[in-house]
């Protein structure tokens, strides 16, 4: 299965900071399994590219991480 890890733009700042968790869940993850990670802090994507990203390499699960701070972002799903 190809897995994405998500993490949006913070919304607060440009500067990148990586989230360990997401490497922590491409560690834990079965090698079967192909894993791509998005750091929308280093890679700005909007909606869009995001969803064309996600059909061109048919990603079959995402994983999608937030900050408190974000909490009132709006992440749609179609």
């Amino acid at each position: 299965m190809k897995i994405l890890l998500y993490n949006p733009d913070n919304g607060v700042t440009r500067n990148f900071m990586p989230h360990l968790w997401m490497f922590l869940l491409q560690s834990l993850t079965p090698a079967e399994h192909q894993v791509f990670l998005i750091d929308g802090n280093a890679r700005p994507m909007n909606e869009q590219q995001l969803v064309s990203f996600i059909r061109e390499r048919q990603i079959g699960l995402v994983g999608i991480g937030s900050m408190t701070r974000n909490g009132g972002s709006r992440v749609s799903h179609g």
